[in-house]
Parts: structure tokens; C-alpha cells; sequence
């Protein structure tokens, strides 16, 4: 689920099914993790190099590192997700132009535009 979530952040424009089906993953994949042990609680960042069912995409020879979220990571992004598609539906509520911003601060500083203080917030904090 949670290399789902990662393709659709990675490889599709940000609308409103996007980000939901994201939150949805994050959500999935933050439940999972917090029902195991803290030391196993991790997931690592899909390697996007493989296509569908495993197979090997056509890139250059690199030296690749892997990359492993810890559930503080993975909530940090599921918040800053959930602020997203929020602001986004409150644009398209408010007839505005649906601008997704990508970063954490983008984020809050449209959503304090908007007044959506408490979210704001919540995502300032992680």
C-alpha cells in the first residue's frame, strides 16, 4: 500500500482521487505499522526503477541507496497528504484555481490563506 501511496505522489498529477487514494495508503500502511513493534515498524521507499510486477525499468547503471521510513516519518507524511487533499477541496469548494502545493510549508501557508488554522497547525508541528 505504501508503495501505491509513493507511485501516486510520485508518477500522477495531484486531484482529488490522488490524494485520496494516497491518503488511503498512508492511512493502511500507518495502521499496519503501528501494530507491530516499535523496532519493526519501517517500510522502505519502493524503488522506482521496477516497473509493474517486478520488471526491470531501462535506466542507466547507478548506484542506488535504499530508503527506510519510520512511522514518525510516514505520519509526517500522511498529515502533510490529508492537508492537501483538504486545501484542495476547499479551493475547488471556493471556485479557486486547485493549486496543490508540495511542500509542507506551501501547505500551510495557503491553508492559513483559507483559514484552516487547526490544520495548519497540526502540519507546522510535524
Amino acid at each position: 500500500m505504501y508503495e501505491q501511496a509513493y507511485r501516486l505522489k510520485t508518477e500522477t498529477e495531484a486531484n482529488s482521487r490522488s490524494l485520496s487514494q494516497r491518503v488511503q495508503g498512508l492511512l493502511f500502511t500507518k495502521t499496519c505499522l503501528e501494530l507491530v513493534h516499535a523496532s519493526n515498524a519501517w517500510v522502505e521507499r519502493p524503488d522506482l526503477r521496477k516497473g509493474i510486477l517486478g520488471h526491470e525499468r531501462n535506466v542507466e547503471d547507478e548506484e542506488f541507496t535504499i530508503e527506510v521510513y519510520e512511522l514518525s516519518d510516514l505520519k509526517k507524511e500522511y498529515d502533510l497528504t490529508v492537508a492537501q487533499l483538504s486545501l484542495l477541496q476547499l479551493m475547488e469548494r471556493q471556485a479557486l484555481n486547485p493549486n496543490v502545493p508540495s511542500s509542507a510549508q506551501e501547505t500551510v501557508a495557503q491553508l492559513v490563506n483559507m483559514k484552516g488554522y487547526e490544520l495548519a497547525i497540526s502540519v507546522a508541528r510535524r
